[in-house]
């Protein structure tokens, strides 16, 4: 088993202005923080976070999958994968080549190098230079669209945080209401949703957060402290790109526009220093998801290390 703390360092994203600020946001924003991937994505239940992980939150991971490690889990149907680099990232497009590329670019500011994506034998995907050395277990992926849109945009709603359950703190009851709104909006109407006995959420001390487990086709509910919007410097921004999003229909490239027009005009303080939350600053990282039969656009905002706004709408 990896050490969560060397799981950690490699998630940190790469910081190019304002490190210090980064970092900043980066520990008020750690209660946020419920779970820590691995490096090479294994078949467990698992909700995703935002590219940051904290080591406390290991000890959650290991008691809530060790029962999901027996079952094996098909590969299409994880939400995150491995980028070169072995940089873990949460699943987009549910084209891992594709997803990687955009990274890449973020990241690095050159256009990437060819890339193979493959099922890595263990319930998870990873993508990797072309003409790199493949690891024993690896099957290479056709090219495309190989992972589930449908699981990653559940994962993406329900850690929303202008209409998810990071939205406020919550207790099992208007949780539960949350994500059966976000199941059958997403056609998964027959999936069940169960709550940890052991940890129910009461909306005041304790907020839910939520598990997908698609195996199992259910979204397990349970309880922690400190969670909810009131941690979260972004949730301002978050609620009003939903509401004017929701008020109107517009293309991808129209609410990308007003993604970082509302974002230019959001003042956000940590620790009394203003952050610059634009995408040249690495704060705001804005992802464009076409969908053919949208006739308008919605967005979900998840933050963790960075804060992703992930657009999903016409070309338009």
């Amino acid at each position: 088993m990896s050490d969560p703390l060397d799981i950690v360092r490699g998630l940190i994203p790469p910081v190019g202005s304002q490190p210090e600020l980064l970092e900043r946001v980066r520990n008020d924003l750690m209660a946020t923080i419920t779970r820590a991937s691995r490096p090479d994505p294994v078949f467990a239940p698992r909700r995703t976070r935002r590219r940051l992980a904290i080591p406390i939150a290991a000890a959650i991971v290991l008691s809530l999958t060790a029962a999901g490690w027996a079952v094996l889990r098909d590969s299409s149907d994880s939400t995150d994968l491995v980028c070169p680099g072995n940089l873990v990232i949460d699943a987009v497009t549910g084209d891992p080549v594709l997803d990687c590329a955009n990274e890449w670019r973020r990241a690095n500011g050159t256009e990437p190098p060819p890339m193979v994506a493959f099922d890595n034998g263990r319930g998870g995907v990873a993508v990797q230079v072309a003409g790199d050395a493949v690891p024993d277990g690896y099957t290479a992926l056709d090219p495309g669209a190989f992972q589930n849109a449908v699981l990653i945009e559940l994962e993406s709603s329900l850690d929303d945080v202008a209409t998810g359950l990071e939205s406020g703190c919550y207790d099992d009851v208007a949780a539960t209401e949350i994500t059966r709104q976000e199941l059958d909006r997403l056609g998964l109407a027959e999936w069940t949703i169960t709550v940890d006995d052991d940890r129910r959420p009461d909306g005041v001390a304790t907020c839910a957060v939520s598990i997908v487990e698609a195996e199992l086709q259910q979204v397990q509910l349970f309880g922690i402290a400190g969670g909810g919007s009131d941690s979260n410097p972004y949730a301002t921004y978050a609620a009003a790109l939903e509401q004017q999003l929701s008020g109107s229909c517009v293309g991808l490239d129209e609410a990308a526009d007003l993604a970082r027009t509302l974002a230019a005009s959001t003042e956000v303080v940590v620790d009394g220093t203003r952050i610059d939350f634009t995408e040249e600053a690495a704060v705001l990282v804005i992802h464009m998801v076409e969908t053919a039969d949208a006739s308008c656009t919605r967005s979900h905002v998840n933050v963790g290390g960075q804060v992703e706004v992930t657009l999903r709408g016409p070309a338009r």
